[in-house]
């Protein structure tokens, strides 16, 4: 199992890699060094690392968690690392990593990230956001 965690995480480092580096990168205490460049630290919940890194496909792509719709102008990762196991944000939920509350904060952040740096962000959630 951890090999394949490794596997996968190598497979989406070298995808972020060729894509994305014109996003800025915050900074906090954690595994940056190890990150996709362009990626965007999220912070620490619950014991947890969590990052967001972007794609460059064109269309919408809209993932329900917890009951919050994260939503991106392209194909997006949210990752939660924990112990050096990385989870998608929905499986790291499901698990108990986090919690609704966490889930709550990180969905504003990158709510908040999304208008601030993509041209139709704030389009984008008055479309897909619903009751959020």
């Amino acid at each position: 199992m951890k090999k394949t965690v490794v596997i996968v995480f190598v497979a989406v480092i070298l995808c972020s890699s060729l894509y994305g580096c014109a996003l800025k990168q915050n900074v906090v205490d954690g595994p940056e060094s190890s990150l996709p460049p362009g990626s965007i630290v999220y912070g620490k919940f619950s014991d947890c690392y969590v990052w967001f890194t972007g794609g460059q496909l064109d269309y919408i792509d809209v993932k329900t968690v917890a009951g919050y719709k994260f939503i991106y102008k392209s194909g997006f990762t949210i990752n939660v690392e924990k112990n050096g196991e990385v989870y998608n944000l929905q499986n790291a939920y499901e698990n108990g990593l986090l919690t609704k509350e966490d889930i709550a904060e990180i969905y504003l952040i990158h709510k908040n990230h999304v208008i601030e740096t993509v041209n139709i962000g704030e389009e984008l959630y008055k479309e897909y956001e619903g009751n959020n």
